[in-house]
């Protein structure tokens, strides 16, 4: 004794076809993550050591005379000192002066220093 199975005939591979089963739920897509705030060099007046480290990462000399301390940042063609001061238990960012690299002490202002804090620092904005 046989039993007959029923066999169904639900199109499979036409288009429009149970499509409304098989299609995914909708998905709002994910935000996109904040955009990193572009630092300035003018923004690191002010700022306290720690933040500066987080800022820029450690810098490749540090010098500390009480109350005096100077940070600075060598790259190819330019140097960044950054010069901090004591208040209270921190350092403070009172003063930045960029120089170029091999030249002895021949201080950049303007676009040149804006260029050297972007090649220093990429991603960065310039002196603004």
């Amino acid at each position: 004794m046989a039993t007959a199975m029923a066999k169904t005939t639900e199109p499979r591979n036409r288009p429009g076809a149970g499509a409304a089963s098989r299609a995914p739920p909708e998905t709002a897509a994910a935000p996109a993550p904040p955009a990193r705030p572009r630092i300035t060099s003018a923004a690191l007046m002010g700022l306290a050591d720690n933040a500066l480290a987080r800022l820029l990462g450690a810098p490749g000399f540090k010098r500390i005379d009480d109350p005096a301390a100077l940070w600075q940042y060598r790259g190819p063609r330019c140097i960044l000192d950054v010069f901090l001061y004591a208040d209270g238990p921190v350092y403070r960012v009172a003063h930045l002066e960029f120089r170029r690299a091999g030249t002895g002490a021949e201080p950049m202002e303007g676009r040149d220093a804006e260029k050297c804090f972007s090649g220093l620092f990429p991603g960065a904005k310039g002196k603004g």
